[in-house]
Parts: C-alpha cells; structure tokens; sequence
C-alpha cells in the first residue's frame, strides 16, 4: 500500500520514472491485484512505454474476469497516445461531452497526443476544454503555453506560463522556458524574478545559472555574468548556451581565440545553430582570418541566417494569414525543419492538409525521415513528389525544374 499511494502521488507531480519504481515494487509482492494491474497500465502509458502498458492491462482484465469500464477507457488511452489519435478522438470525446468520470484523464492524453504529432490548434482545443472544466490546473496551462509559443503566441504563452507557476512554483522546467520567452524580448525585467528564483532553488543547475548569467549580462553586470557562465560549465562543461554566452564576451574582451575555442566546441553539438556560428564567424574576423575553413564556415552561416529570416518572417506574419499558400506554409516548414525545429514538421503537415500533393513539403519531409532512418516513410513522400511533378508536368506540357524543389 505505501508503494501504491507513491506510485500514486508521483503521478500527480508528473514524476513518471518515480510512478515506475513504485508501482513495480507493489507489483512485486502483491501481483495478482487487478486494481494494482491498471495503475501500472496508466503509468506505463504516461512513460510512453504501450507494449508494457498493454501486458498489465491484459492482466487486469483476466485477474477481475473480463473488460470493464476503466480498462476499456485506458486501452482507448493507449490507442490515442499510440498513433491512433484520429481514429478514437470521437468516441473520447463523446463520452466526455456525456461528463465521464475520467474526462480529465481523456482530455490530458488527446492533448498530450496533440502535442505529441505536432498538432498544435487540436492540443489547443483539448486544452482549452480540459481548463475550462478545470480552470487552475496547473498542468494545462503548462501545456497550453508551451502550445501557444509554437503556434507564435507569445502573450498568450506568457500568461499561461505565469498562471501556472502562481498555482505550482516548481515547475522548473516551465519557468526556465518562461526566462526563455521574456528574454527573447530582452525583457529582463520580467526575466530577472524568475532567474533568481530558479538559481537559488538550484543552484548548481547549469541551465539556471546560465538563464541568471543572461538576465545579468543584458543587465549590464558583464562580471557577475562572465562567473555565472563559468560555474555553470563547471556543473555542465558542454552547455551550448555557456559556451555561446562565454565565447561572446571573449569576442568582446579582445580575446578571439578563446571565443572561436568556445565556439568550436559548442559547433559539436548544434552544427547549425544560427547564433554559433555567427559568433564563431566573428572570433575569425576579429582575428583576420581568411582562408578556405573561414569561407566555408561563413557560407554556412549565412544559409542559416536566411532559414532564420524566413521562418521568422513566416511566423511573425504570414502563419495567422488566411491567404497563405501551400508554397509558403512549406518553404517555411523545411526552413525550420533545417534549423532543426520539429516546428516544420508541424508546418509541412500544414502545407500537405492544404495541398496532399505540395512537392516542396513532400520532399522536405522525405530527406527528414531518411535522416531518422525511416526509409519506408521517405521513400513514400518521394513517390508522391514525382506523382505530383508527374501531374504538373502533364498540366503546362513541360517539364518542371527541381532547383528550388530538391532531390528526388
């Protein structure tokens, strides 16, 4: 019993690997528990792990003599989390328009799917019904900032953000996301608070003491920054943003050796990290170099820099457009997927709800399975690239140039 009820309360603060352990010790003395069976299906699912969470589900189901009402709900849990989400989404959300005791529960796992498939306006609508039946759960509105920053919403984001660590102060992961928003503004004046509450509640944490180490420098306070940065590489020696931040102030200090070091070694983890690499480019400037490598970094930095500026300028203005087209949702979406934002993904599957057979999403998309070595679902979008150029072709009676398109 006590292993169930941490089990339980692990839950509740999202700690699915602490659910785990305990769950399993329960399960190791008192195994033949339906009830005990279907708590581990549930924190199975929230691990992601479905072949597991179907085992204790099965188990459950022949230790109380068949299916009942909460393990039918939970397999249907386990299908919408599991690439099924189009195919039980109705029925959830019938029985949660019927206000099914578990509609929390089914509104949680719609959204968390949602988010998961890079759905962004369907998770948005799971959430905004999860909080209105629900207005101060913490998670929701954890869940619906971090929507809202994708979709580009960035008051919305703050709000939410804001609201939720009001109602749950540590929720460390949405505060440092939080710093992130404001900041991107150069706000520091909203960042600062939170950056020091984070610091001291962690202090050997890189990650805050590198979002402490930005309030201050944008502060003005180059020193307490500079000692910042180098505590946090201490904890973490290859934090990207610590070696970004660091590389900076060495560029700036006269010292652009140490700034292309930094820089080099931050390169390693995040290749085409637009702000790297105009950093690194920078260190080789200060020092007057020109040579082979130097052009080669520089002609790398600027493709990165036009991905940036177009995605940008595509989120800023063209995303909440009514008269977007396909072309522009698409070229947007492999920019980011280039500047390695699983935001494309979103508008790639955008660009293809438009236009199944957009030749520049369907491309985009095949050259990022090959790369996640799924060769089955490349070879897929290809085949329906060159049906597509196959098409146009036949329609203007000429053939169509892949320059801007890609290869096939």
């Amino acid at each position: 019993r006590y292993h169930i009820n941490e089990a339980r309360t692990a839950v509740q603060k999202e700690d699915y690997k602490e659910a785990r352990r305990h769950v399993r010790a329960a399960l190791s003395l008192w195994s033949a528990d339906a009830p005990t069976q279907l708590l581990a299906a549930r924190i199975e699912r929230l691990n992601g792990d479905y072949v597991e969470a179907e085992k204790h589900l099965n188990e459950c189901q022949r230790l109380q003599g068949g299916p009942s009402d909460d393990t039918q709900v939970e397999w249907l849990l386990i299908r919408a989390e599991n690439n099924e989400l189009d195919e039980v989404a109705p029925g959830l959300l019938y029985a949660i328009a019927q206000d099914h005791a578990r509609k929390l529960e089914m509104l949680e796992a719609l959204a968390r799917a949602a988010m998961h498939e890079m759905r962004y306006r369907q998770a948005q609508d799971y959430l905004d019904r999860w909080l209105r039946f629900e207005p101060e759960s913490a998670r929701a509105l954890d869940w619906r900032s971090w929507v809202f920053e994708r979709l580009n919403f960035r008051e919305q984001a703050v709000a939410d953000a804001e609201r939720s660590l009001q109602l749950q102060p540590d929720r460390h992961k949405l505060r440092l996301r939080l710093i992130e928003l404001h900041l991107a503004r150069n706000n520091t004046r909203g960042a600062a608070p939170h950056a020091e509450f984070i610091a001291a509640a962690r202090p050997d944490d890189a990650d805050a003491l590198v979002a402490l180490a930005r309030c201050r420098l944008l502060q003005g306070k180059s020193e307490e920054g500079q000692q910042l940065l180098e505590r946090a590489l201490v904890h973490n020696p290859a934090h990207p943003a610590a070696l970004l931040e660091l590389a900076r102030i060495y560029n700036r200090n006269g010292r652009p050796a140490d700034g292309e070091r930094l820089a080099r070694r931050a390169l390693e983890q995040s290749s085409d990290d637009g702000d790297l690499l105009f950093v690194l480019c920078e260190s080789f400037r200060l020092q007057d170099k020109d040579d082979a490598e130097t052009e080669r970094w520089a002609a790398r930095n600027e493709r990165v820099r036009a991905d940036v500026r177009l995605a940008d300028d595509f989120l800023r203005t063209e995303a909440a457009s009514a008269t977007r087209t396909p072309d522009q949702v698409a070229v947007a979406g492999s920019a980011l997927l280039r500047l390695h934002q699983d935001l494309g993904l979103y508008w790639l599957n955008e660009a293809l709800k438009q236009d199944p057979a957009n030749r520049i999403a369907r491309l985009a998309l095949a050259d990022y399975f090959e790369t996640k070595g799924n060769a089955e679902a490349a070879r897929e979008h290809r085949r329906a690239a060159r049906e597509a150029r196959a098409a146009l072709g036949a329609a203007v009676g000429c053939s169509v140039t892949t320059t801007f398109w890609g290869r096939e």
